[in-house]
């Protein structure tokens, strides 16, 4: 018979193996499905498509199904409406269905084909991955993963009130998404990066939305506006490099942390202060965040300016998302961990659910 001391030993040799298992495979998970490395983007892909996890073809007759005959509208936008839907298995997904008349659009139809052969193959956590779609008669329905917490503007401008923690969770969740995209082979440049298009998880992860859409084309009088922010630091109306990304991701980071668009007076003085050479004291840089925050920590709140002030450089001094990230980890101190949604891969709750 074992000895009650062997069984221990045992027991806690095994409990250890299971840890360690648990350790490597998040640490794959993590550097090879959701790693920013052109390498890993392709074997990703060609993994997806031998399993069969590409984004899956519904049937119209499922779509009207899940999305109880297209009965709860959640968003509109310029070419399309937004339903609310559940699929079979519980997943919550966002329905999007042409409107009538971008349906005779052979330019939006251009555009949507185009995004759905970009979003098949990427997959992030911090991206708005595509779940499926439906072509039949014409008619192109794409399904979306769903954030339950809206977009980031209506956070920032709603009624809700953002925490610091959740604000800088969110940037670095930014930060991690558009890195990823910049590392694809060929890299992937979103092009209109605003709050307006992250949407936000149940638990305030980022999840960036939009991509692929940013395409030579009509452009809505919204994105006229904010191309004109990027325009006056130099860029040709409709240029697009990841250097404008990069420039859009710190105007970005100073309407999360002031509360404020940079294209109203506020917002202006703001992006004026924020991208001087000398650092204000700390009681200035108090006047700039939003007022619903308290006990914001003066170190974090230098690193986010400081931030901004490289975004916001000239080219060539500008930095590249990967040099971005490394200061989201060093000084903000958000890991790719904790920018992700409890139901992420790369979280250990997400990696038991993967595993069963």
């Amino acid at each position: 018979m074992m000895s009650p001391w062997i069984a221990c030993a045992l027991g806690a040799a095994s409990f250890l193996a299971l840890l360690l298992l648990l350790f490597f495979v998040l640490h794959i998970v993590a550097n090879g499905f959701l790693s920013g490395s052109g390498k890993g983007l392709l074997k990703n892909a060609k993994r997806l498509r031998r399993k069969g996890r590409r984004p899956r073809k519904f049937t119209l007759k499922e779509i009207h199904m899940y999305s109880e005959e297209f009965s709860n509208k959640i968003g509109n936008g310029s070419t399309n409406t937004v339903f609310k839907g559940n699929l079979p298995d519980g997943t919550e997904v966002a329905i999007k269905r042409p409107n009538a008349e971008s349906m005779c659009s052979l330019y939006v139809a251009a555009r949507t084909e185009i995004q759905i052969e970009l979003l098949s193959r990427i997959r992030h956590q911090n991206l708005v991955n595509l779940v499926g779609h439906s072509d039949e008669a014409g008619c192109q329905v794409l399904l979306f993963q769903y954030a339950s917490n809206g977009t980031l503007y209506e956070n920032l401008h709603g009624n809700e009130h953002l925490t610091w923690k959740q604000r800088t969770k969110i940037i670095g969740g930014i930060a991690y998404g558009l890195h990823y995209l910049h590392s694809c082979v060929p890299p992937v440049i979103h092009g209109d990066l605003c709050s307006q298009i992250v949407l936000l998880t149940e638990d305030y992860a980022a999840k960036i939305g939009g991509i692929g859409k940013s395409l030579p084309g009509p452009a809505s009088a919204e994105k006229e506006k904010r191309d004109s922010t990027t325009q006056a630091e130099g860029m040709e109306k409709g240029e697009y490099s990841s250097a404008r990304d990069v420039y859009a991701f710190g105007i970005l980071i100073i309407e999360i942390v002031s509360g404020k668009m940079i294209t109203s007076a506020d917002g202006a003085c703001i992006l004026d202060q924020w991208t001087r050479d000398i650092s204000p004291s700390q009681e200035k840089m108090l006047d700039f965040i939003d007022p619903s925050m308290h006990d914001v920590p003066i170190p974090e709140l230098a690193a986010a300016r400081e931030i901004v002030r490289l975004c916001l450089r000239s080219e060539p001094h500008r930095p590249t998302m990967a040099d971005i990230v490394e200061l989201v980890l060093k000084d903000l101190k958000i890991t790719i961990e904790a920018a992700a949604p409890l139901t992420s891969p790369v979280t250990l709750r997400g990696l038991l659910e993967l595993l069963v």
